[in-house]
């Protein structure tokens, strides 16, 4: 019987030692495999373990996030398209008018540190005034060269300064006195900017000087007549536009 039992206890101490010895091996079967697994990822993956690799990458991104930023922030668009609505005013508000407008502008020049960009600019006016029995419906065709300058630290914000000259006529109605127009329209203007993202823009442009040189034509047959008139800042003629820019294209 004691035979028996220490042989027993010998199978078991043998079982024993099988099992750990299985769980030994299955832990270095299992670190191998994740070590396989690791190198084949290396291998398919190189960057992510290369310290080269990385930098390289990372100076990419930044680079990539600098150039989004100054594309956006400091570079002025090369063509835009507009559309605005002004209104003007005289003897205390009694008289108003109305214009609607629409614009192109092309960047003839830009400023080496992105300072200040040229622009040249043709646009079209409609514009239209009613006071008692007195109507005016006008017409303009022209061009408005002018400067762009940022003003805030990331250069979204811009002032405008520019010169317009165009060629109006229209119609103009006393009661049932009715003449026509045309002539030239000159003058001076500056204005704000804010660049709300790369694809648009919005603003205010308000004239300073105006002067314009106009030819009437009553429908009546009787003689025709000029008149040359000069004003400062907000009239019936010149009103304030506030307009919103969309850029064609890319920025440069």
């Amino acid at each position: 019987m004691e035979t028996v039992k220490l042989i027993y206890i010998g199978i078991l101490k043998f079982n024993t030692i099988i099992m750990k010895t299985k769980q030994h091996i299955y832990k270095i079967v299992t670190l191998v495999f994740i070590a396989l697994i690791f190198q084949n990822c290396a291998a398919v993956f190189p960057e992510f373990y290369t310290e080269g690799e990385i930098e390289t990458m990372d100076n990419e991104y930044n680079k990539r996030f600098i150039e989004d930023l100054e594309d956006f922030n400091y570079t002025f668009p090369q063509q835009t398209i507009g559309v605005s609505a002004g209104v003007g005013f005289e003897n205390d508000f009694e008289e108003t008018s109305f214009c609607l407008g629409a614009d192109y502008n092309y960047r003839l020049t830009q400023d080496e540190t992105k300072r200040n960009a040229f622009y040249l600019g043709t646009y079209g006016y409609i514009d239209t005034s009613s006071f008692n029995d007195n109507k005016w419906n006008a017409f303009s065709l022209g061009v408005k060269p002018h400067l762009q300058i940022p003003i805030t630290p990331l250069r979204e914000g811009q002032l405008t300064f520019g010169v317009k000259a165009s060629y109006d006529f229209g119609t103009e109605e006393f009661g049932d006195f009715k003449e026509t127009f045309n002539g030239f329209h000159a003058g001076v203007y500056s204005g704000f900017d804010i660049r709300v993202n790369k694809k648009l823009t919005l603003g205010i442009e308000f004239p300073i000087f105006s002067h314009v040189n106009y030819t009437f034509e009553p429908e009546d047959g009787g003689e025709n007549f000029d008149i040359s008139n000069s004003s400062l800042l907000i009239n019936l003629d010149n009103p304030a536009m506030f307009y919103a820019k969309f850029t064609l294209g890319g920025n440069n």
